[in-house]
């Protein structure tokens, strides 16, 4: 059997009612819609959200980006977590923050070192845990435990984001006088203030994303000419 077969069979014994095409396969885990898709020497983990109010880019780190010091950090917004060996092995970035913070957790950090190099993009409407390898990419045990993290992350991330616009409007309604309905002006200001971080967020990972793309070619054209230079001097 060879990697592409391993690989779609590994995530096909973590979903029901499964479809399969050409590199991919999709299905159902604990009732979540869930997309497996090989690419290169790896795969993707793909889940629809709800419409989710945020952003999130987990990454682990590359030499470029290592050592920096904490207002440098911050200047790029990269989300301390309090978690030194976490941090020593990953950059957080994404919004609103203090949700950032709530879903990685202590349980979930451990489970993405132990995944470790991966990369977990989360926009509005999607979850995207991304795994590359160097040699290798159909390991059934990484498949099998990404696609459990990933389902665990989503479920997550849309419970704290109900929760936090239970509170919202609570929070709305609340006051000297008992209004009896949310203050909307109150409501749409929030909203508002969470949307422009989000996109303002959105855009600095777009441009990192570039950055580190163009560095991540500069490397492979300096390597290949290195080579070159080794057998052709």
């Amino acid at each position: 059997m060879g990697q592409l077969d391993k690989a779609l069979e590994a995530a096909g014994a973590r979903l029901s009612q499964v479809t399969r095409g050409e590199g991919w396969i999709e299905g159902l885990a604990r009732g979540r819609r869930v997309g497996f898709v090989v690419r290169g020497a790896g795969w993707d983990v793909v889940l629809p959200l709800a419409h989710v109010p945020v952003v999130i880019d987990v990454s682990h780190h590359l030499v470029l980006y290592a050592g920096r010091l904490p207002g440098e950090r911050a200047a790029e917004g990269i989300i301390e977590i309090g978690d030194a060996d976490f941090e020593r092995r990953f950059e957080v970035a994404g919004a609103p923050e203090e949700l950032v913070r709530g879903t990685l957790d202590a349980p979930l950090r451990r489970r993405l070192l132990a995944l470790n190099p991966a990369h977990v993009s989360v926009s509005p409407t999607e979850l995207r845990l991304t795994r590359r390898y160097g040699y290798y990419y159909a390991e059934p045990d990484d498949i099998e435990a990404a696609i459990d993290l990933a389902v665990d992350w989503a479920v997550m991330l849309e419970a704290r984001v109900a929760a936090g616009e239970r509170a919202l409007l609570e929070e709305a309604t609340a006051g000297p006088v008992y209004r009896g309905r949310p203050d909307a002006a109150k409501v749409r200001a929030r909203i508002a203030r969470r949307d422009a971080e989000v996109r303002r967020v959105l855009a600095r990972l777009r441009r990192r994303r570039t950055t580190r793309a163009v560095w991540k070619a500069v490397g492979v054209v300096g390597a290949a000419a290195w080579i070159i230079g080794l057998f052709f001097p």
